[in-house]
């Protein structure tokens, strides 16, 4: 990750993410071709092309969601939101850690606090059988959001 944002916070949530490395603007070349070198001698790790949780289903090289075997419809900023809770179970995520994930994955939609909820809402929607008594998404009061780890 290359990137102007030079707070520890903002370099630990890039990597809590998923960057490699996390390289501050302004950054020497040399040192930019040396750290990819050094990414390149890694051996590759086989990354899995879905997550399976309960009967969902979510296949992040077509970017499709499933729900006991049956497409469903949904955005690519829902997508996005549904992939970082599935990948992290049980983990709690502030709704500005949600949206600064969101910037990270290429998608700048103008997305606010309360806009989060109304996305979370209408992923609920999607997989839960019943919406207003989740079994996927729990929302942990004063916090945030995070994906049931039981599953």
């Amino acid at each position: 990750m290359v990137t102007a944002r030079t707070k520890e916070v903002d370099e630990l949530i890039g990597l809590e993410f998923g960057a490699d490395d996390y390289i501050k603007k302004p950054f020497s070349p040399k040192v930019l071709v040396s750290r990819v070198k050094a990414l390149l001698k890694r051996p590759q790790r086989i990354e899995e092309n879905t997550i399976d949780k309960g009967d969902l289903s979510l296949n992040t090289v077509n970017r499709t969601l499933t729900k006991n075997g049956k497409i469903v419809a949904i955005t690519s900023v829902q997508f996005n939101i549904l992939q970082i809770l599935m990948m992290n179970p049980g983990k709690v995520f502030e709704r500005y850690n949600l949206i600064d994930g969101l910037h990270n994955n290429g998608d700048i939609p103008d997305i606010f606090d309360r806009t989060m909820d109304s996305h979370i809402k209408n992923i609920r929607k999607m997989i839960e059988d019943n919406p207003r008594r989740p079994q996927y998404i729990l929302t942990v009061r004063g916090v945030g959001y995070k994906f049931n780890e039981n599953f």
